[in-house]
């Protein structure tokens, strides 16, 4: 995992970046209609409503996605990280792998589904 470190810092930072832009452009939006309000440019709250509804609707976008990409990032890391572990498990013996050049249903079908979690048994 040392050598990941890098790499991990600039994915993070790349993330944090998207987060900022997106951020500062629906702020200055927001801030935008915010000042048409108070000229008195809408007449009903409906019409303030509505022109808040696309940059709140990018921030909770940009929110989501920011979510889904660190939990993929934190996903990888883990399975890299144990990778090697159980490349070398005695605890799950036979095929781990398969030569791409020797592609047949046997070797594909040789492999076996590991379980990431344990089951929690009752007490009774």
């Amino acid at each position: 995992m040392k050598g990941s470190y890098v790499v991990l810092r600039i994915r993070l930072e790349a993330i944090q970046n998207f987060l900022e832009h997106v951020k500062i452009e629906a702020e200055t939006e927001i801030q935008s209609v915010l000042a048409r309000n108070e000229s008195g440019e809408f007449q009903e709250l409906d019409d303030l409503d509505n022109a808040l509804h696309t940059p709140i609707a990018r921030q909770e976008i940009a929110a989501r996605a920011v979510y889904y990409e660190l939990n993929a990032l934190i996903e990888h890391e883990l399975q890299r990280s144990a990778h090697l572990a159980w490349l070398e498990s005695n605890r799950h013996p036979g095929a781990k792998g398969f030569d791409l050049n020797d592609l047949s249903a046997v070797s594909v079908e040789s492999l076996k589904m590991i379980r990431m979690y344990r089951s929690v048994k009752s007490p009774n």
